[in-house]
């Protein structure tokens, strides 16, 4: 009943008929850290920070203390690897539309946002499929990866630090939006 009356909430907070957070936020034009689309394009930041630093980086050794495969997400359960794939897909999911007919990368495009004389949503698109690469390219559970496919999660790690370049950097200042510094935040 309490998950049933939860959700009854959120659907009357984004309803036409209710507080209809859906037209305010579709015609926000505002760019405060308070606004939409800044809090849409921090939470994704956030997401890619975790991945990159909390979900990879420690355990693989990168802030100090060595390899460390009881710091993944599921060291017991043997699946970090499909919970990293699965943040890169809810990543592409906002970027792109969760059917990929549009989400924050219609906003670049309007703007005509570029990167390296392409557009930076194409850049975007492009590190996110560099990302899933990387993941793919591991062959078994990422807690034997990272001491036998080593090189792989370099990769992993280089091109999720590349792709998050690209959000923090590039694409909050294309879209105007300040980027709020999170509890992840290594940098």
């Amino acid at each position: 009943v309490n998950l049933e009356s939860k959700a009854d909430i959120l659907a009357n907070l984004w309803a036409s008929g209710g507080q209809n957070y859906a037209e305010r936020w579709a015609s926000s034009t505002e760019t405060g850290i308070d606004q939409p689309m800044s809090l849409l394009v921090n939470a994704q930041i956030n997401l890619l920070e975790e991945v990159t630093r909390t979900k990879i980086g420690e355990p693989f050794g990168k802030f100090g203390g060595g390899i460390q495969p009881d710091a993944l997400e599921a060291p017991y359960a043997s699946y970090s690897l499909e919970l990293i794939e699965a943040n890169v897909a809810s990543l592409r999911a906002v970027f792109e539309g969760p059917s990929g007919e549009g989400g924050i990368d219609l906003a670049l495009d309007a703007l005509e946002a570029q990167y390296n004389d392409q557009a930076l949503s194409a850049a975007i698109s492009d590190g996110l499929t560099n990302v899933e690469q990387a993941v793919a390219a591991i062959n078994g559970p990422l807690q034997d990866a990272l001491t036998d496919e080593a090189a792989a999660v370099e990769a992993l790690y280089d091109t999720c630090k590349d792709l998050l370049v690209l959000y923090k950097s590039d694409m909050a200042s294309a879209l105007s939006i300040t980027v709020v510094i999170s509890d992840s935040d290594g940098d």
